[in-house]
């Protein structure tokens, strides 16, 4: 595959890949200035900090493959817009862009889940004297794990066979359509909801200790 495409449709590759990269600059910058704070304040680490590298250390990861991703994308977007004449590269290209994209949307998640999980991790800290609010971050933890593994199983069941992501045209049934519409649904409805849930503890937290 050594075809290089040029920019297709309203977002050009450097705009594209630009965003990629000040996306996870501003995130580092983040995690960088809390990580500096907790060292003036604790003069240590939390379990939620480490949280937090996860999720930034999944993001770089996620970043990089998105920017390998870029030509089989932008070889395919031209194909769509008729740039470029079908032919068997396709096949190829198509492949190339599902190996990267089924990890990848894995990574997505996983990013937003660390950082529920250190969320959880300073609330276990605020729970600690309250034996109810306790109970219920166990509850609370149950339901996120839950919800992840959930996010991962109804991907991977979507297509029948694993495998069958990464081949040409092996998930282009209505009831693989449907399944990959189901794990759009289900990942985003649950994500809502846990953040919601992460929400009411916070406020919880509020007003029953110094706050979150």
């Amino acid at each position: 595959m050594d075809t290089l495409v040029g920019d297709v449709g309203d977002l050009p590759r450097r705009s594209l890949l630009a965003l990629i990269w000040t996306s996870f600059s501003t995130a580092a910058v983040f995690v960088g200035l809390r990580t500096g704070i907790r060292f003036k304040v604790a003069d240590r680490l939390t379990p939620e900090d480490y949280w937090m590298f996860m999720a930034l250390a999944t993001l770089l990861t996620l970043c990089i493959l998105e920017t390998i991703q870029l030509d089989s994308l932008y070889y395919l977007t031209a194909v769509t817009a008729g740039k470029i004449d079908m032919s068997l590269d396709v096949v190829t290209y198509t492949e190339d862009y599902l190996l990267y994209e089924f990890p990848i949307v894995i990574l997505f998640w996983t990013v937003l889940w660390s950082v529920k999980a250190a969320f959880l991790a300073l609330y276990k800290k605020l729970f600690r004297d309250l034996p109810i609010y306790r109970r219920l971050w166990y509850v609370l933890v149950t339901v996120t794990i839950i919800a992840y593994g959930g996010c991962i199983i109804s991907l991977t069941t979507s297509c029948g066979d694993v495998g069958n992501f990464f081949k040409f045209a092996r998930c282009g049934s209505k009831q693989n359509i449907w399944a990959s519409n189901l794990s759009v649904y289900y990942s985003t409805v649950v994500d809502v909801f846990t953040d919601l849930c992460s929400k009411f503890a916070c406020i919880v937290t509020s007003q029953k200790t110094t706050g979150c």
